[in-house]
């Protein structure tokens, strides 16, 4: 399943959610503000060192990391990751 790790307040992640929902991605919604240290490390070291950064999904292992995400690269991003 896609691992969507996110804040609730990010708009960036409220589109994402949007698209997915839309397209009947299945996905799980990881609170990053709420995860467990070693899980957060995990989620830094997706993203080149840098906490906060959200969007970041995984799939099997496969970590893409986004500030910014457009309506426009999340088909990109899913097809990437081989979502959909």
């Amino acid at each position: 399943m896609l691992n969507v790790y996110c804040v609730d307040w990010c708009p960036d992640c409220r589109r994402t959610f949007n698209y997915l929902n839309g397209k009947s991605i299945p996905y799980q919604y990881i609170n990053i503000e709420s995860i467990p240290r070693d899980v957060m490390d995990q989620v830094i070291q997706a993203n080149d060192g840098k906490e906060w950064v959200s969007p970041t999904f995984e799939l099997n292992g496969k970590w893409m990391a986004f500030s910014t995400v457009s309506h426009e690269q999340l088909p990109g991003i899913m097809k990437e990751l081989g979502v959909g």
